[in-house]
């Protein structure tokens, strides 16, 4: 089973422990949502956040620009 945790969190590294227990679910698994996140937490394994986007501000630009 944490061989099949692994293959899923690598394959979809978005997914918490939620989704992969849905996914576990779906291929026959009989195991809690608990057991997969004590699992994931002691194997390391993490949801990969996206990138922060920067946000523009109005005072960054000079009012010539605006038009």
């Amino acid at each position: 089973m944490i061989k099949e945790i692994h293959f899923l969190s690598e394959k979809h590294p978005r997914f918490g422990y939620r989704k992969i227990y849905d996914k576990l679910k779906e291929k026959g698994w009989s195991v809690g949502r608990e057991r997969i996140r004590l699992i994931r937490k002691h194997e390391g394994l993490q949801v990969i956040k996206k990138g922060e986007e920067k946000a523009v501000t109005w005072k960054k630009h000079s009012s010539a620009e605006l038009g």
